[in-house]
């Protein structure tokens, strides 16, 4: 297990799991087929997570937030690619993409995704969500009686920004208390 400095990047690895199952609980999550650039982009991420490539994942990061972060939260970004490369991502795996005007927790114009009271603030917003899923064996109770099954789950949850033809990851700088939540 990889442990975290900040409580911010605790706050947002820990999240991921229930980021992904709110665009996933949607059946239109599966409904758009990634565009090739975004396919692209997936495969040279899992490529460099299970390479341990930090200089790779670093080229797949959008420059404003890379400039963003260097300025207002010097070395964050390298300790999420430090936890990225801590994961390893299997090669049976689906990708499921939604554009952020889709998912109604997400505010364009303040460029913050609400979940549950928690504003995760994108100084460089995304315009779409990727989804990494894959099967794992999980506990479930039936009839009173736990048993193992496989189920699809997400195993990554990453905002994506196109710009210029170019697909980039962007990342969240900070988590913020919802003054309504």
């Amino acid at each position: 297990m990889i442990k975290l400095k900040s409580s911010n990047t605790r706050y947002i690895a820990g999240s991921i799991f229930i980021l992904g199952v709110l665009l996933l609980s949607s059946e239109a999550a599966y409904a758009q087929s990634p565009p090739s650039g975004v396919e692209r982009l997936a495969k040279k991420m899992i490529q460099y997570i299970n390479a341990k490539d930090k200089d790779g994942l670093k080229s797949l990061i959008h420059p404003r937030v890379i400039a963003y972060m260097d300025k207002n939260d010097p070395g964050s970004y390298d300790e999420i690619i430090t936890a990225w490369v801590g994961e390893s991502i299997p090669t049976a795996h689906e990708i499921a993409y939604k554009p952020v005007s889709s998912i109604k927790e997400y505010d364009a114009e303040k460029q913050t995704f609400d979940l549950y009271g928690r504003l995760l603030y994108f100084p460089t917003p995304p315009t779409h969500f990727l989804v990494i899923v894959s099967e794992q064996e999980a506990t479930v109770t039936v009839e009173g009686k736990e048993e193992k099954r496989a189920v699809k789950a997400p195993l990554r949850i990453d905002a994506l920004r196109e710009e210029g033809g170019k697909w980039y990851l962007v990342l969240p700088e900070k988590w913020k208390k919802n003054s309504t939540g």
